[in-house]
């Protein structure tokens, strides 16, 4: 009698400790590395492409497409073929990446946080700073150091609120359009608050 065959897959049911090395290399090497490995892997191992496809897509109902199937006693009969698409996307309001999935779900209304302007150096601030002085339009104050060591001289022009670290004041689901399509009901920051259960259904920015 023949013997039966094992597959070799994958579980994705339960956590495998990392070796301290490969948690390293995994976390020092930079992220175009990252995914250039996971193409490799990809391509040289089915069962490796099968989990990957597992974690990294989902269906997309907005793809699917149906196929005709010709019977001689039934006639034509149509069946749906399933598209998928990436479960993570990259959301054009906070730039931040975010699960698609899980932004559908109830309690994700206000999980993409961000500003509606942009944060601006006071100059006046730094009468002696000849960088900031002749040099201040220039200035990233993104990365600038003295907006860590000064934040009460960078004030976000949308909301008045001081510094990097500021509450963002704006708050809705994440994004992939710059439409805005999908984002649902946008909260805005009211007297340091995010009023509960109420929200614009637009926003201009």
């Amino acid at each position: 009698m023949p013997t039966a065959t094992t597959t070799n897959v994958l579980d994705l049911t339960t956590d495998n400790e990392i070796k301290p090395e490969l948690l390293n290399a995994i976390e020092s090497v930079k992220a175009s590395t990252l995914r250039s490995v996971l193409m490799q892997l990809c391509q040289k191992s089915t069962i490796c492409a099968s989990n990957l496809e597992e974690i990294m897509l989902v269906p997309d109902p907005q793809l699917q497409s149906t196929t005709t199937n010709g019977s001689a006693t039934n006639g034509s009969k149509k069946r749906k073929l399933e598209t998928k698409t990436s479960r993570y996307a990259r959301c054009v309001q906070c730039k931040e990446d975010y699960d698609i999935v899980l932004n559908e779900q109830s309690g994700e209304e206000q999980s993409c946080r961000r500003h509606e302007g942009v944060l601006e150096m006071n100059e006046d601030a730094f009468p002696d700073d000849d960088d900031v002085q002749y040099y201040g339009h220039k200035i990233d104050v993104e990365t600038d150091w003295r907006v860590d060591e000064f934040p009460e001289d960078f004030t976000w022009t949308c909301c008045g609120q001081h510094g990097k670290e500021a509450e963002p004041c704006l708050r809705s689901r994440h994004c992939k359009s710059k439409t805005g399509e999908g984002r649902g009901k946008v909260f805005r920051l009211v007297d340091g608050d995010f009023p509960a259960g109420d929200g614009d259904e637009s926003e201009s920015e």
